[in-house]
């Protein structure tokens, strides 16, 4: 598990070199999380861009805001003025949660019997084999829902195994 996400993180993070110009939807959850802080909902157009959904003058983008609300500790640190200057967090992000499906994934074999060495081999190629490698070619708000989703589907997955 530890050298799959090390790639990962290698992948998702440019060779750890944050790419600075990204486009702003790479820093939507920022945005949202500091709007979240001052009770609001909405992010500003240039977070969502022409994809965001306007409703009264605001912009709301469409996807859920989970990874936002992860956001909250890390962004109560921040300086609120002007969001899209915050720190490109979305690469570190992903990988908790690309690192979350690789310990759900070990669980999930250990709970079907997969044991040992065996059970390493097999959390290896799940991760790697897996979309959610696909996922750390962009760090977007895009690819970033769809591995959260995906790690919480799998400790679901999990938890309910260790139900049975």
């Amino acid at each position: 598990m530890a050298i799959a996400t090390a790639i990962f993180l290698v992948i998702v993070s440019r060779g750890f070199t944050f790419v600075a110009d990204q486009p702003p939807q790479s820093r939507f959850y920022e945005n949202q999380a500091q709007s979240l802080l001052h009770g609001r909902i909405n992010v500003p157009f240039a977070a969502a861009g022409e994809e965001s959904i306007r409703i009264d003058g605001k912009h709301y983008g469409y996807v859920g805001p989970t990874p936002a609300i992860l956001r909250l500790p890390v962004m109560l640190f921040v300086s609120a003025d002007d969001p899209l200057d915050e720190p490109f967090l979305a690469p570190a992000y992903m990988t908790m949660a690309f690192l979350l499906a690789g310990f759900a994934i070990a669980g999930i074999a250990e709970q079907v019997g997969i044991r040992g060495w065996v059970a390493g081999a097999f959390t290896f190629v799940a991760l790697m084999g897996s979309a959610l490698m696909t996922l750390s070619l962009r760090a977007l708000v895009y690819e970033e829902a769809t591995i959260w989703g995906a790690s919480f589907a799998l400790v679901t997955t999990w938890a309910a195994l260790r139900l049975i």
